[in-house]
């Protein structure tokens, strides 16, 4: 569910442009990876996950 949509600011066209021209995948992109070392809930992962979006609306903005 998306609450709001806005355009992209000057300065965000012009990260989109250069992520759409860059030679290498992953500009103005950041992955982090953890490792777990216990069983994951997943349900329960999921559930708080979706409390995360309903309580932050900027979780459910596109842009443009």
């Amino acid at each position: 569910m998306i609450d709001a949509s806005y355009p992209l600011s000057p300065m965000q066209q012009g990260m989109l442009f250069h992520s759409l021209v860059a030679q290498e995948p992953g500009v103005y992109v950041q992955q982090h990876l953890s490792t777990l070392h216990e069983a994951l809930n997943v349900d329960a992962f999921i559930r708080a996950w979706e409390r995360v979006v309903a309580r932050h609306s900027i979780l459910r903005t596109a842009f443009r």
